[in-house]
């Protein structure tokens, strides 16, 4: 029974009312709705960004969450993908020192990315430059980088926001392909308008008018 609503100019802006949902491990949900419906807004009432709401989170259906604990266990991918001009590998382990840096795990999640390719075919493999922004990769290749950095940190829940609609049709197919490999084990929501992309959502729900319905 999440509810959300804000003031402003001595006025209630209701955004959720009655949201009642739940999100499994091991699936991808997909989140739908129309631009303002309060995709992100519910999404950032899970990760702990927005606290001042009213309702309950449960872990399990037992016990209630704690928006801290919240805050460090969410990893989020957004469309907007901000890399610094470094190398791959600063880039995944963004402000980690090199001698802390699991290389293993790196390799690891490489290659559950398909990335790969593109190191192994680099002049300096994971150690070339990305340049500013990513300027010499694809935005598919980029949004990768972008996953492997939240990865690394192994949050439990990762929140997918729009990650796909700068992508051509053929990235984002494969973009959704490498979401489908990594999800065993994690909980993944992933906010999207794009209805083509629901096949592709184990389960998928729909905000309108403050609430909430599961269509799938």
């Amino acid at each position: 029974n999440l509810q959300f609503s804000f003031e402003k100019e001595n006025k209630t802006f209701e955004i959720l009312d009655n949201i009642n949902l739940e999100i499994f491990s091991g699936k991808i949900t997909g989140l739908i709705g129309a631009t303002g419906s309060g995709k992100s807004t519910l999404a950032n009432i899970i990760s702990g960004l927005i606290s001042d709401y009213k309702g309950e989170l449960y872990i399990n259906s037992a016990s209630k969450i704690n928006k801290e604990i919240l805050k460090k266990i969410t990893g989020h991918v957004s469309q907007h993908v901000n890399l610094i001009d470094d190398t791959i590998l600063n880039n995944i382990c963004f402000g980690i020192e090199n001698d802390q840096i699991d290389f293993e795990r790196v390799k690891q999640i490489t290659n559950n990315l398909n990335l790969e390719h593109l190191i192994d075919n680099l002049p300096n493999g994971i150690n070339s430059s990305i340049g500013e922004q990513g300027l010499n990769l694809s935005g598919g290749q980029r949004q990768k980088i972008s996953l492997a950095r939240t990865l690394y940190l192994d949050p439990k829940i990762i929140i997918f926001d729009e990650s796909t609609s700068s992508l051509d049709s053929k990235s984002e197919e494969e973009f959704i392909n490498v979401i489908q490999k990594i999800k065993l084990d994690k909980i993944i929501l992933f906010i999207s308008h794009n209805k083509l992309l629901e096949d592709s959502f184990d389960e998928v729900y729909k905000i309108e008018n403050k609430t909430i319905s599961k269509i799938k």
